[in-house]
C-alpha cells in the first residue's frame, strides 16, 4: 500500500473523478485500436509498444469507470494490483507490469533485448487482457467501496 499512498498524494497529480461509462468505452476503444496497430506493425519494437499499451488501456478504461484518474503508469499498475484483483489474475498485473518495462526498454534502448517469451506473451494475452477488461461489470457497491477507500488515501496524505 506505500505505493498507492504515493500515487495518490496530492502532488502526485492523481485524484478522484466523476466516473464515466463514456470515457471507459473510449479508452477500450483506444485498447483495440492499439491491438490493431501492433497487428499491422512490421516493427518487433512497435508491436511491443501497442501490446503494452493496450493493456494498460485496458486498466485506464476501468479506473475511468470507477472515477480514478492516474497518469503515472506505475501507479495505475498498483491501483490494479490493490483494487482490481478481484478481476484480474496476479499473472495478468504482472505481464502488464513486465509490459510496461519491455515498451521502455524497446522504446528507449538500443542495446535492451526483449526476450522471445516476453514478446510471444504480450502478443498473446494483451488481447484477452482487452476482451476481460471490456467484460469486466463493477458494481456500483464496489465502485463506492473503492472511491471511499481512495478518499480516505487522499485525506490522510493532505
Amino acid at each position: 500500500m506505500d505505493r498507492l499512498t504515493w500515487c495518490f498524494r496530492k502532488e502526485n497529480g492523481r485524484k478522484i473523478v466523476e466516473p464515466s461509462e463514456n470515457l471507459r468505452k473510449a479508452y477500450l476503444q483506444k485498447t483495440k485500436e492499439a491491438i490493431e496497430t501492433a497487428q499491422l506493425a512490421k516493427s518487433r519494437d512497435w508491436k511491443i509498444t501497442c501490446m503494452y499499451y493496450s493493456m494498460y488501456l485496458s486498466l485506464y478504461s476501468i479506473l475511468m469507470k470507477i472515477g480514478v484518474k492516474s497518469t503515472i503508469h506505475t501507479c495505475t499498475i498498483e491501483f490494479a494490483k490493490v483494487f482490481l484483483k478481484e478481476y484480474f489474475l496476479d499473472e495478468e498485473l504482472a505481464l502488464i507490469e513486465k509490459g510496461f518495462i519491455a515498451r521502455i526498454d524497446s522504446q528507449y534502448y538500443t542495446d535492451k533485448f526483449i526476450s522471445e517469451e516476453i514478446y510471444q506473451m504480450l502478443m498473446k494475452q494483451a488481447p484477452l487482457i482487452y476482451a476481460k477488461a471490456s467484460t469486466v461489470v463493477i458494481t456500483e457497491d464496489n465502485i463506492n467501496a473503492i472511491r471511499r477507500q481512495l478518499s480516505h488515501l487522499l485525506n490522510e496524505n493532505t
